[in-house]
């Protein structure tokens, strides 16, 4: 077998053990993985291809724990959420309402930078007037 093949053959061999490592999986079966790797490297890594990547993607949160999800934040923020004040074709708000499933409340002062420098000097102002603390996202 020539030297570059052993060399690639090693690196992939230690990418996957690496990868292995870095997926947090269960130790006896990252272990597990790693000893047939060892013993049997070929093989190994045939099977691992094959049957230990994880091709399914399994959703963290079914669909009806997200929608009870859903139903709860709007219960929970009540009348503060506003539906009138907000047109329809509103970008931002459909845009919230689509990606975090989060919704207009009212109470808030949101304001949007398209500069640094207003941006900065409002951060400033407000970081001098805060009383008790600050949340900034």
């Amino acid at each position: 077998m020539p030297i570059w093949l052993r060399i690639l053959f090693g690196f992939l061999l230690v990418s996957v053990i690496v990868i292995l490592i870095a997926q947090n999986r269960h130790p006896v079966k990252t272990l597990a993985w790693i000893l047939l790797l060892f013993f049997l490297p070929v093989i190994g890594l045939v099977l691992y291809f094959f049957l230990g990547i994880n091709k399914s993607r399994e959703r963290l949160v079914s669909e009806e724990k997200l929608n009870q999800l859903k139903q709860k934040t709007l219960e929970t923020a009540g009348e503060s959420v506003v539906h009138d004040e907000i047109p329809e074709d509103n970008e931002t708000a459909n845009l919230l309402r689509m990606i975090n499933n989060s919704y207009v409340t009212s109470g808030n002062d949101v304001r949007f930078y398209t500069a640094f420098d207003p941006m900065e000097a409002d951060l400033l102002e407000d970081i001098r007037n805060a009383k008790h603390h600050i949340h900034f996202q």
